[in-house]
C-alpha cells in the first residue's frame, strides 16, 4: 500500500487527477447499479380509481410508510409487489376502494343532530352506492351508477307516486349485454326499492346507448331494445371482419370502418296447397241404374167399356242409369316461416389513411382491391340494394384508442424473471468496472517510475519538451540510479524512433526550437 501510495504521488498532477475522476465515476457506477438492483418492483394495487379513492389509498399508504406509484393519471396506485395482497386485505377492512360512491358506511357515524330529511337523503345515497357496488362486479361491467327517484308517501294511493330508477353502465372492452342480464339488472334494482317496477328502470351505457328504455309492461319495449341491440351485434361483426382482412396491410390504427344494417324482423308464416291435375287416382266410384215397365188406360170414354173404333192401353218403359266416380288429386301442402331479422340492406363506409395506401411516386392509391375485399368480407349483394364506398384521405391527429390485449406466456413470465435479470444485469456491471476501469487504472498507478518514465507523452501522441522532460525527470528518477537506467532509456528511444518515425521526427523539431 505505502508503494503504491508512493508511486501514486510521482504520477503527473493531470493523470492523478482522471485516476481519481475515474475512480469515483466507477464507485458512482457501482452504487447506482447496487440500488436499482435493489429496488422493488411495482405491481397495481388497484386501478381504474375514481380521484376520491385514489386519495384516500394514497393517504393510508403514507401513513403505513409504503412506497407507491401513480400511473394512468392517477387511477392506477402501484406498491411492491410482496405487500401487494397484505395491502388489499388492509384496504377492503377500511373499506376501499369504494368505487367513488358512498353506501351504508355513512351511517356508521352517530349524529345525533341530523334532521329526517338529511337521513333520508342519506339513505337514498347509500342504496344507491350499494347498487352501484353490486351492478359493477358484474362480469362485462366497468363501473355502474345509478340514481333514484323514491317520491314522498302519500295519504291517498291515488295521489301516490311512483319510483323511477336510471342505470348508467360502463361496459369492458365495448361489448354489448345481453337481453338476460339486462332484465337481472332491472329485476335487482326494482326488488332493492320498495314501490320500484322493472318497467320503471332505465339501463343506458356510457355511450348513450339505450339497453332498456322502460315504460311497457306487455315487453315490447324490451323487445325493440332487443331488435336494437341484434341490429348492433351484425354490425359490429361486419365492421370486425373488415377490419381483420384490412389492418394486416394498412394498420388498425389506419384504417376506419363503420356498417349500417337494415334488418327486416317481420315474422311471416306462409302455408301454400299445391293440386297436380295431371296425376289423378280413383278414391270411389259409384253407379246406379233404374228400369219400370207398365200399361197406360185409353184416353175418353167410359171405363170398362170399348169405344168403337178406338184401340186398347199402350205399354209404358223408363230407363235411369247414373254414375258418380270421385278422384284423388296429388296435393302437396307447404308451410314456411321466414326468418327474423334477415338483412335487407347493407351500407359501409371504409375511410384508410392515404399514407398507408399511397402510390408509387405519390400516385394516387388503387382502391378497387380494397373495395373487392370488403365486399367479399361482408358478403356483398348488388340485388339487395347494398353499397360499398372505400376512400382513401390522410389522417391528421387521430388516434384509436384500444383495449389491452390478453397478456401472453411471456407476459405472464416476465414478471417473474423480472428480479433475477436486475441482480444479473448489476452483477454484469459491476464487474465491467472491476475489469475494464478500476483493474487497469490500478496497474498504472502501481507500475515503476521507470515505466513510467517511457509513458511521458502529451494527450495528442507527441513527447513533451526537453525543458518539460528535464524538469520532471528531475523529480522523478532523483530517487534513482540514473545510470542504470540510461541504457535502457536509449533502447526505448530508439525502438520509438523506429517504429513512430514521424513522432521522431516531430520531437527533434521542438528540440532544436528550444535550444
Amino acid at each position: 500500500m505505502e508503494t503504491w501510495l508512493k508511486n501514486f504521488g510521482r504520477i503527473p498532477l493531470g493523470q492523478r487527477l482522471i485516476l481519481l475522476v475515474a475512480v469515483a465515476a466507477s464507485a458512482a457506477t457501482i452504487a447506482v447499479t447496487v440500488l436499482w438492483a435493489q429496488k422493488p418492483d411495482f405491481e397495481p394495487l388497484f386501478g381504474g380509481l375514481a380521484m376520491a379513492d385514489a386519495n384516500a389509498i394514497v393517504d393510508r399508504l403514507r401513513d403505513a410508510n409504503v412506497p407507491y406509484q401513480l400511473s394512468e393519471g392517477g387511477g392506477t396506485v402501484l406498491v411492491p409487489r410482496d405487500r401487494v395482497h397484505e395491502l388489499r386485505m388492509n384496504m377492503a377492512e377500511d373499506g376501499l376502494p369504494s368505487g367513488g360512491s358512498v353506501g351504508f358506511e355513512i351511517f356508521d357515524r352517530n349524529d345525533y343532530g341530523t334532521t329526517d330529511y338529511v337521513q333520508k337523503v342519506n339513505y337514498r345515497r347509500a342504496l344507491e352506492g350499494e347498487l352501484s357496488r353490486t351492478i359493477g362486479a358484474m362480469d362485462q361491467v366497468r363501473s355502474a351508477r345509478v340514481h333514484l327517484v323514491i317520491p314522498e308517501k302519500r295519504l291517498f294511493a291515488k295521489d301516490q307516486e311512483a319510483a323511477r330508477a336510471s342505470v348508467t353502465l360502463k361496459l369492458a372492452n365495448r361489448v354489448s349485454m345481453d337481453d338476460n342480464k339486462v332484465a337481472g339488472i332491472l329485476h335487482l334494482v326494482a326488488s332493492a326499492v320498495p314501490g320500484l317496477e322493472p318497467e320503471r328502470v332505465t339501463v343506458v351505457d356510457f355511450s348513450g346507448r339505450v339497453l332498456y328504455a322502460g315504460g311497457e309492461k306487455d315487453g315490447e319495449t324490451l323487445m325493440v331494445n332487443s331488435q336494437a341491440g341484434y341490429r348492433y351485434q351484425v354490425e359490429e361483426r361486419l365492421r370486425g371482419a373488415v377490419m381483420d382482412i384490412l389492418a394486416p396491410t394498412v394498420g388498425h390504427d389506419r384504417v376506419q370502418v363503420q356498417v349500417a344494417a337494415e334488418l327486416d324482423f317481420t315474422r311471416t308464416e306462409t302455408t301454400q296447397e299445391l293440386f297436380d291435375p295431371e296425376v289423378a287416382v280413383v278414391r270411389s266410384e259409384q253407379r246406379s241404374k233404374e228400369q219400370a215397365e207398365g200399361a197406360s188406360a185409353a184416353a175418353g170414354g167410359v171405363v170398362g167399356v170399348t169405344t168403337p173404333g178406338g184401340s186398347g192401353g199402350e205399354s209404358n218403359k223408363s230407363k235411369n242409369q247414373s254414375e258418380t266416380i270421385n278422384y284423388e288429386l296429388n296435393k302437396t301442402v307447404s308451410h314456411t316461416v321466414a326468418q327474423v331479422g334477415q338483412i335487407k340492406r347493407l351500407s359501409v363506409a371504409v375511410l384508410v389513411d392515404a399514407g398507408a395506401v399511397a402510390g408509387e411516386g405519390g400516385a394516387a392509391p388503387d382502391m378497387a382491391p380494397y373495395a373487392a375485399l370488403v365486399k367479399k368480407a361482408v358478403g356483398f349483394d348488388a340485388e339487395r340494394g347494398d353499397s360499398v364506398e372505400v376512400v382513401s384521405i390522410p389522417f391528421v391527429g387521430m388516434e384509436q384508442a384500444e383495449e389491452p390485449a390478453e397478456p401472453g406466456m411471456t407476459d405472464k413470465l416476465m414478471p417473474l424473471a423480472a428480479p433475477a435479470v436486475r441482480y444479473l444485469l448489476a452483477l454484469v456491471a459491476v464487474a465491467m468496472v472491476v475489469f475494464l476501469v478500476l483493474r487497469p487504472l490500478v496497474g498504472v498507478a502501481s507500475q515503476s517510475p521507470r515505466a513510467a518514465s517511457t509513458d511521458l507523452v502529451l494527450a495528442d501522441g507527441l513527447p513533451k519538451t526537453v525543458s518539460q522532460l528535464e524538469s520532471e525527470n528531475k523529480l522523478l528518477f532523483e530517487d534513482f540510479d540514473v545510470k542504470g537506467i540510461l541504457p535502457s532509456t536509449r533502447a526505448d528511444v530508439l525502438r520509438m524512433a523506429e517504429d513512430n518515425p514521424r513522432q521522431a521526427a516531430e520531437l527533434l523539431k521542438n528540440w532544436l526550437k528550444d535550444s
